[in-house]
C-alpha cells in the first residue's frame, strides 16, 4: 500500500467520525464566528484538493479543520443561504426604488400625486 492510498483511508476514516458527530461531541459552537462566516463565507481550498476528492466538498480536510462538528457546518451552510436571499432582497429593493420617480412640484418637494 502506498502512502497515497494510506492517507485516502486515513482521511476517509476521519471524515466518517467527523461526519457522525462522534469524533468532537463535546465541541462549543462560537457563533459569532458562524455569523461572520456567514456573511463573509467560507472558501474551500483553491487547488486541487486530495481529501476533497475522496471526501467530497462537505466532509474535506478544510471543512472539518473549520468547523468542529458537522452541525455547525449545517448552520454555517443555513445562515449563509439566508444571507445571500436577504442580500438579494436587498439589491431588489434598493434597485425598486431607484426606477419610482416621485413627482415634485416648481419648488422641488414631493407632492401627493
Amino acid at each position: 500500500m502506498n502512502t497515497m492510498e494510506l492517507g485516502s483511508r486515513e482521511d476517509i476514516e476521519e471524515a466518517t467520525l467527523w461526519e457522525a458527530g462522534i469524533d468532537n461531541e463535546d465541541a462549543i459552537i462560537n457563533l459569532d464566528d458562524i455569523i461572520s462566516l456567514s456573511s463573509k463565507g467560507f472558501r474551500h481550498c483553491i487547488e486541487f484538493c486530495p481529501s476533497r476528492e475522496t471526501c467530497g466538498k462537505d466532509a474535506c480536510f478544510c471543512v472539518r479543520a473549520s468547523f468542529d462538528h458537522p452541525s455547525f457546518y449545517s448552520l454555517y451552510k443555513l445562515g449563509r443561504k439566508k444571507y445571500l436571499e436577504l442580500l438579494s432582497l436587498g439589491i431588489i429593493a434598493i434597485n425598486a426604488q431607484e426606477d419610482i420617480s416621485v413627482p415634485k412640484n416648481i419648488k422641488g418637494e414631493k407632492t401627493n400625486d
